[in-house]
């Protein structure tokens, strides 16, 4: 298998397109969680209404259940 992906790296790595996106992916993906940190840290309205859709952790009673 790791055979296989050397043949592979060894085709891709020379393509323009694949540095490219690459590159654009190392930069956009942490500045969508700075940015989603940030709007979570200074928006609050915005953080109670995801805070609204977390899920239940395991062994507690859903809120408002007769537990």
């Amino acid at each position: 298998m790791t055979e296989l992906l050397k043949i592979e790296w060894l085709k891709v790595k020379a393509y323009r397109t694949f540095w490219l996106l690459s590159g654009l992916f190392l930069i956009i993906v942490p500045l969508i969680l700075w940015t989603w940190e940030l709007i979570l840290k200074n928006n609050s309205q915005i953080a109670a209404f995801l805070g609204t859709f977390s899920f239940l952790k395991p062994g507690k009673p859903p809120p408002g259940s007769a537990a």
